[in-house]
């Protein structure tokens, strides 16, 4: 009661959260990850000069050392659009269940993927014909649950993807082919139908609210 008591209306609650998600949380997880990767580096390089190898001089001078963490923060545009559908999907769930959130946004399309399944084996015994449930799951429902997982647009990249060299990940290729995906049509289907989801998520909030 004393939230909803709140001058704070059910689109800046729902904006709130999904900025949270989106934006606070990756750049927490790369400032993160970054001081831990320091770290690790910064004492595999004392150990190493106590056994004569010198790592600090060649690593120090290496402008990608540097460059890196602006690389993963150059991919957070693309990972906000490639997880849009799943934010939106888990903002319309919460939404609406009063309990019990995470079986019922995990649950429901696991469901709706064996029924699929399920269908298009009966109609290839039966008809001869299929809805191609496969390309369903992999695209909409697959894209519905793992989006948030950061990286989701490499997995379907094959031999366009960079692959690691002798020196590491080649991260400004990477972060090329990230804003590449821009260009194809499913992400944009995913952003469309996100951005739906979330404006439902609003409208079920209000109308739960009033109810």
């Amino acid at each position: 009661m004393f939230w909803k008591s709140l001058p704070i209306s059910d689109t800046d609650t729902v904006l709130s959260k999904l900025l949270t998600v989106l934006v606070v949380a990756p750049l927490i997880t790369i400032g993160i990850a970054t001081a831990v990767a320091l770290a690790i580096w910064f004492m595999g390089a004392l150990v190493a000069s106590h056994l004569g190898i010198g790592l600090f001089a060649p690593v120090l001078t290496n402008v990608n050392f540097y460059l890196a963490p602006f690389y993963l923060v150059g991919m957070l545009p693309v990972y906000i659009l490639w997880a849009l559908p799943t934010a939106g999907w888990l903002l319309l769930v919460s939404s609406w269940a009063k309990s019990k959130v995470f079986l019922w946004a995990v649950g429901v399309p696991l469901m709706a993927a064996v029924l699929l399944k399920w269908l298009d084996y009966l109609l290839g015994v039966t008809g001869g014909m299929t809805i191609n449930a496969d390309w369903i799951i992999n695209n909409v429902i697959e894209a519905g649950l793992l989006g948030l997982i950061p990286g989701t647009w490499f997995a379907h990249a094959g031999s366009a993807l960079p692959q690691p060299t002798s020196s590491g990940v080649p991260l400004l290729p990477m972060l090329t082919y990230s804003w590449s995906t821009l260009a194809k049509p499913a992400l944009w289907a995913g952003v469309v139908a996100g951005v739906a989801m979330i404006a439902a998520a609003i409208r079920m909030r209000r109308w739960r609210d009033e109810g």
